[in-house]
């Protein structure tokens, strides 16, 4: 067992190439997964510290605005203290700001990924 905090990220429109780096080196271990529901179920078994998605955006959904409302309620019930950060395509900002009412976020930060500034959202946390 080790002692480097974990983080999960989940990226269902796929894997950005400057996640993985940014996450070593700002000292988690990183789960990546591709679904929501796997995303719950590694929040679930590690309890990270940090937890990483992409908001994405749906008109067509017909009872919520997006995939982050599924992501709020597994967090408050099986991870409260986890830290979450939201990465965001710029035209869905207002969107999450009107879920950002409701449930706290860590940090945002939107397309293209900067490793960097991920990196130094990360070691925010710990």
């Amino acid at each position: 067992m080790t002692n480097t905090p974990s983080l999960v990220a989940i990226l269902e429109a796929g894997a950005d190439p400057a996640l993985a780096p940014a996450c070593r080196a700002a000292g988690y271990e990183a789960i990546i997964v591709s679904s929501m529901r796997k995303g719950l179920t590694e929040i679930r078994k590690r309890q990270p510290q940090v937890v990483v998605a992409e908001f994405i955006y749906n008109a067509n959904f017909p009872n919520r605005i997006s995939n982050f409302e599924t992501l709020f309620a597994g967090l408050q019930k099986d991870c409260p203290a986890a830290h979450l950060v939201a990465l965001l395509y710029p035209e869905d900002r207002p969107q999450l700001e009107r879920l950002r009412e409701r449930f706290p976020l860590h940090a945002t930060l939107t397309y293209p990924l900067d490793s960097a500034a991920l990196q130094q959202v990360l070691q925010t946390v710990h």
